[in-house]
């Protein structure tokens, strides 16, 4: 009983944890030239011409973050490489 009990537990700690870490501030999706964003994100308009003018992107890609304890935490999607995704994050944490 008190195995069980304690496994349960630990679930839910997991669980609580994992939900925190993946809720989002903002998505923001970007395919063919057409930009969509959902959330609180500032300059959504420079975020979309850097990433037409200066990065290129074209394939679908999708980026989502959160701000938590000061920090900017991003999640991407698509085809971007390390350096695109650094180059965004770069982009996220100077226009605020």
């Amino acid at each position: 009983m008190g195995l069980t009990c304690l496994a349960l537990f630990v679930a839910g700690v997991v669980l609580v944890v994992l939900w925190d870490t993946r809720r989002k501030d903002f998505v923001v999706r970007f395919h063919r030239g057409r930009f969509t964003c959902r959330g609180k994100l500032a300059q959504q308009h420079a975020l979309a011409q850097f990433l037409r003018d200066d990065l290129d992107v074209t394939g679908p890609i999708e980026i989502s973050g959160r701000r938590r304890n000061g920090r900017l935490l991003l999640w991407f999607g698509g085809d971007l490489t390390r350096g695109q995704e650094q180059r965004i994050r770069n982009f996220l944490l100077t226009h605020r």
